[in-house]
């Protein structure tokens, strides 16, 4: 049985990957094309899903410019008709679609389906990480298990990505999301939600998220006119419980609970980072290499794209993006009673290398994700985008406002803890054409709503990166124009 329709992914100039999944290893699977040819597929199994799925995977070659209509076919089970083509032509402007932290989020069918009937064709979908919630989980990726009933909500990845979601907005009505990974490509980047396990580093794996994309840790790809460079820049997610009381501790992003303190097994070990991207580690280095590779150099424009950001408003940059620093607190009679962490602003590889890094390389757009809410910032040429408002939000904290993050108190030390407006001192960008407004008629630099939905594209043809905006709270939703602005080429 098919868990989803096919999925686009790694294009060249001459073919493209078509990957589907069944519930059953089955014996005869091939992509069928409209002009006669018939490609078989080879199969693997998941191997760490919560239960069976089977991913097939054909490479379709011999592709010429424009669309070519095909079909897959399992074990005489066969998909509807759809269209691939191969990687646009090398400095050809190209539509890029732009979407992020999906996660089974109430409003992001609804988005999806307002986005693709909005911006028209588009030749790729970039996806800054968080797919989906727990990647060990078939459910995430395929919607729910087919024993399911007829009327349950479907609103997980693929479903919404394939137009086959079932999903209920504010107002009431169901959304399908949009028919586009089985026509388009997809390149997506790993956020924390993409990493399964809950202890420390050695309980993580991102084996799920590679088999069902084939993508690396880290890569970079040509598009057209773009050169889109993919980071793995996430870390463990953990609560907020801060507590001075040892004996009264659970485990989050700044302590051990109590009850685990004298067993390291049990120790979560703060928001650690899954992979490191400071100076002289393996990604830094590759990211160095290809800053000034020749394919980044002949594109007009370069997109770095990578789950948490350097810059923003919202609730997860604090702490800083930095090693968690242990401290062991004793008794009078020498026993470990407690482990707190705290985490040095002085050791954010983000603001203090790869910003500088990427700025002076000349990158124009750095797309990010995480904080599920839409903003963006400028230095020089360099524009700081996120735009994961998709279904629902988690704040934005500003000194207007008078909204403040988190700060753990003493003993922490609070100084490295930003209560509100990004850490790194950028000022954030007012919408350009419908901003929203607070209380008393000031225009907001963010969208953070449950009941609006956010969507963008980049067109590369033009440069110009295009917000729109949707109430999920009205009858008939009509997405305008939120924010527009152009990127200097190179």
């Amino acid at each position: 049985m098919f868990l989803s329709d096919p999925l686009l992914l790694w294009p060249d100039a001459h073919g493209v990957d078509v990957v589907w999944f069944t519930t059953e290893a089955g014996a005869r699977h091939v992509v069928e094309l409209d002009d006669g040819r018939r490609i078989p597929a080879t199969t693997t199994r998941l191997t760490r899903m919560d239960r069976a799925v089977h991913r097939h995977r054909a490479r379709v070659g011999g592709l010429q410019a424009g669309g070519l209509g095909y079909r897959v076919i399992s074990d005489g089970q066969t998909s509807p008709r759809f269209t691939l083509r191969p990687a646009p032509g090398k400095g050809s402007g190209v539509r890029l679609l732009i979407t992020s932290d999906h996660q089974a989020k109430p409003h992001t069918a609804a988005n999806m389906e307002l986005a693709a009937a909005t911006v028209g064709p588009v030749d790729a979908v970039i996806m800054p990480g968080d797919l989906v919630n727990s990647p060990d989980r078939a459910a995430d990726w395929f919607g729910p298990h087919p024993s399911a009933g007829d009327d349950a909500e479907i609103r997980q990845f693929l479903p919404i990505m394939q137009g086959r979601a079932r999903s209920t907005a504010a107002n009431g009505r169901a959304y399908r999301g949009a028919p586009l990974v089985q026509n388009v490509p997809l390149y997506p980047a790993i956020g924390n939600h993409e990493v399964s396990g809950e202890l420390g580093p050695s309980s993580c794996s991102i084996d799920s998220y590679r088999q069902i994309t084939g993508a690396r840790p880290w890569y970079a790809v040509t598009i057209g006119n773009v050169r889109l460079i993919t980071l793995f820049v996430a870390r463990m997610w953990r609560g907020f419980d801060v507590n001075a009381d040892l004996r009264a501790r659970q485990r989050s992003r700044y302590q051990e609970a109590s009850a685990d303190v004298g067993d390291p097994q049990r120790h979560g070990r703060g928001c650690f980072i899954h992979e490191s991207i400071a100076p002289g580690s393996p990604q830094w280095q590759w990211l160095v290499h290809e800053l000034d590779s020749p394919q980044r150099r002949a594109a007009r424009y370069t997109v770095v794209q990578m789950h948490e950001g350097p810059h923003g408003l919202g609730e997860n940059l604090t702490p800083p993006f930095a090693d968690p620093q242990r401290h062991d607190e004793y008794d009078d009679t020498g026993e470990l009673i407690g482990i707190r962490y705290d985490y040095d602003q002085r050791d954010n590889p983000l603001l203090n290398h790869l910003c500088p890094l990427l700025e002076e390389a000349g990158v124009q757009l750095v797309a990010s994700g995480h904080s599920h809410l839409w903003n963006r910032f400028c230095s020089g040429d360099t524009h700081y985008f996120e735009g994961s408002n998709t279904g629902n939000s988690y704040g934005a904290y500003t000194t207007a406002q008078k909204v403040w993050r988190h700060v753990p108190p003493e003993p922490w030390q609070i100084g490295n803890y930003s209560a509100a407006d990004d850490p790194g001192g950028l000022i954030p960008q007012v919408p350009t054409v419908h901003p929203l407004h607070d209380a008393h008629g000031a225009p907001l630099p963010y969208v953070a709503s449950d009941d609006h939905v956010v969507f963008q594209l980049l067109d590369t043809g033009t440069g110009v990166l295009t917000s729109w905006i949707a109430d999920m709270t009205q009858e008939e939703p009509t997405p305008v124009v939120l924010d527009r602005f152009t990127l200097t080429s190179s």
